[in-house]
């Protein structure tokens, strides 16, 4: 999911409140932070909320969550000379899950994922922005390097499984 990162202070209790802009526009619901970290917060993004809140409102349930089903981790130099990657661009992925859309797909762990619907991908929060504008169904096109040897992907996103974090 894509998230807001803060410095706001979030602590057991205020959880769910606003995340205000110095207008005092609400541009998230505050949600987690990470415990070792001091000082770092994460909201979801208002624009998520608000698709949520619509589809608990209409349907009593989320629905319309297109998935991939991969994890991934943003390329740079140091990690793309330390494990001999073909590319210095892009996203590895670290993971793809069982029966998800991108195993359907053959993507497999160590893929590197250049491009999506024909646009550049340097960052994993490029990919979960454009698929949450996606709908369950719709394909999308990825451009893999395995190994040095390039090649296109259709993935058809199906819908998030209950109870499944990523």
């Amino acid at each position: 999911m894509e998230l807001i990162q803060t410095d706001a202070a979030i602590n057991p209790g205020n959880s769910g409140g606003p995340l205000i802009d110095t207008n005092g526009k609400v541009i998230g619901i505050n949600t987690a932070k990470i415990p070792y970290a001091q000082g770092m917060g994460f909201a979801i993004p208002i624009n998520v909320a608000k698709t949520i809140q619509l589809d608990l409102i209409e349907k009593g349930q989320v629905t319309n969550r297109p998935w991939i089903g991969i994890s991934t981790i943003k390329i740079t130099r140091q990690l793309a000379r330390y494990y001999g990657l073909p590319t210095g661009e892009g996203v590895l992925v670290a993971e793809v899950q069982q029966n998800s859309p991108a195993g359907l797909a053959d993507l497999r762990k160590g893929d590197i994922i250049e491009s999506l619907d024909g646009k550049r991908i340097t960052d994993p929060m490029q990919i979960s922005s454009n698929i949450r504008k996606k709908n369950v169904k719709d394909k999308v096109v990825v451009r893999i390097n395995r190994y040095g040897r390039q090649f296109d992907r259709e993935i058809e996103l199906l819908a998030r499984p209950t109870g499944l974090g990523k």
